[in-house]
Formats: structure tokens, C-alpha cells, sequence
């Protein structure tokens, strides 16, 4: 039986002046914690920008509006054993306080600033940020 498949996933890049807001996961073990971007599976038949707004809402409290989302990257994770599709959007228009509201998975939220991000990140957030700090770095070259 083939029990390969593929999985989407949409990320937030929810930014407040330089900060970047960070979810702290530990594992069901207590045996390891990484830092994630808020982010979640697309549901069959929902757009990208309503799954961004949707998961938001769900993990952190804090709502956002479609219009307000800027796509960032879309990536394609492979390993040997998992292949993700990352939708990455950035966002710094929003109201609300973030707040952990799922507690199984993230403890907790906090602001880091761009550049004193935590070294246990998830790969997917990380590799968003680090196109992010490129796009940056690209721009602040033109």
C-alpha cells in the first residue's frame, strides 16, 4: 500500500514593527521544544489567503483580513519520508492580542525581533523568514 502523499501548509509572517511573531512548541514527550510561524493544514476547497485569515484566528486570537496579506514565497518540501507544500504570506495589519489558544501544540506566543530569531526553529518557518530577510536585504539594494 502507497501511503505517500502531499500536504499544505499555510504560514503567517505576522510582523509588528521588527518583531516577528513566534509560537513555542514542546513535544507531546516534553522532550524537545522549536519556535514555529502560526500556520495550519488548507482545508479541501479553501482559498490560501481564508486558510491564512482562518488559522489566525484559530492558533492565535488575532484576526486578520484577506486584503492585508502580501504571498511571500510558496515552497516545496521534500523529505524522505514527508512532502509539504508551504504557502508563505506576510502580514503586519491586524488587531487583537495573540494568546495560545490551542495549548496541546503551542504554549505559548511571543514577539522576537527579526534579527535575534531563536536557533530551534521549525523548517518551514525558517525557511520563510529567511526569504523574507533576502527579499530585504534584495531590496534595501535597489
Amino acid at each position: 500500500m502507497n501511503t505517500q502523499h502531499i500536504s499544505v501548509n499555510v504560514r503567517v509572517l505576522l510582523m509588528e514593527q521588527h518583531t516577528v511573531l513566534l509560537g513555542q512548541r514542546i513535544s507531546e514527550d516534553n522532550a524537545t521544544e522549536h519556535w514555529e510561524l502560526p500556520g495550519d493544514f488548507l482545508h479541501f476547497g479553501e482559498a490560501f489567503a481564508d486558510c491564512a485569515a482562518r488559522l489566525m484566528t484559530e492558533k492565535t486570537g488575532v484576526q486578520i483580513a484577506t486584503d492585508k496579506l502580501q504571498m511571500l514565497s510558496v515552497t516545496n518540501e521534500v523529505t524522505e519520508t514527508e512532502h509539504w507544500v508551504v504557502i508563505g504570506y506576510l502580514c503586519s495589519t491586524f488587531s487583537g492580542t495573540p494568546q495560545a489558544t490551542e495549548s496541546s501544540e503551542i504554549t505559548k506566543w511571543q514577539w522576537w525581533p527579526v534579527q535575534e530569531l531563536p536557533s530551534q526553529m521549525e523548517q518551514s518557518s525558517k525557511t520563510l523568514l529567511d526569504r523574507y530577510q533576502a527579499l530585504l536585504q534584495q531590496l534595501g539594494s535597489l
